[in-house]
C-alpha cells in the first residue's frame, strides 16, 4: 500500500509505502523511485486545482511462472483481492474541503 501527496501541478510532493510484505523490500523501493518522479491529472474541485492525497495498491506475484504486476487506485482489501476496477476516494485540501487530516483508531484493527 501507498500514499502520495500530488501538488495541484500533478507533481507528487510526498510518498510512502507501508504494509508490505516480507520479501517486497525491492518492489518497494521501485515504487517510491517511480512515484518521485510521477506526474498525476491535477485534483480538480470547484473548477480549481488542488492538493490532493492519492491512495493505492501495487499487487505483485507470479501466475503460471509469469509476472504480474497491477497497481489499484484504493486500499480496499475485497476489492484489490477481486482485482477489480474501483476507485477509492481521494481527500483533497482547499477550500471547502472537509479533510480534517488523518485519524487514527484508538486500538489497533486487524489487518490479514
Amino acid at each position: 500500500m501507498f500514499s502520495c501527496l500530488v501538488a495541484p501541478s500533478g507533481e507528487v510532493v510526498r510518498s510512502g509505502a507501508y504494509r508490505g510484505t516480507r520479501g517486497a523490500e525491492l518492489l518497494e523501493q521501485e515504487l517510491l523511485k517511480r512515484l518521485a518522479t510521477a506526474k498525476f491529472i491535477p485534483a480538480i474541485h470547484n473548477q480549481k486545482e488542488v492538493i490532493a492525497i492519492f491512495y493505492g495498491t501495487v499487487k505483485f506475484a507470479v501466475a503460471n511462472g509469469k509476472p504480474r504486476l497491477r497497481i489499484f487506485a484504493n486500499q480496499e482489501l475485497n476489492e484489490v483481492d477481486k482485482e477489480s476496477d474501483f476507485i477509492g476516494p481521494q481527500p483533497y485540501v482547499g477550500e471547502d474541503s472537509k479533510f480534517s487530516g488523518l485519524h487514527y483508531p484508538e486500538t489497533a484493527a486487524r489487518w490479514r
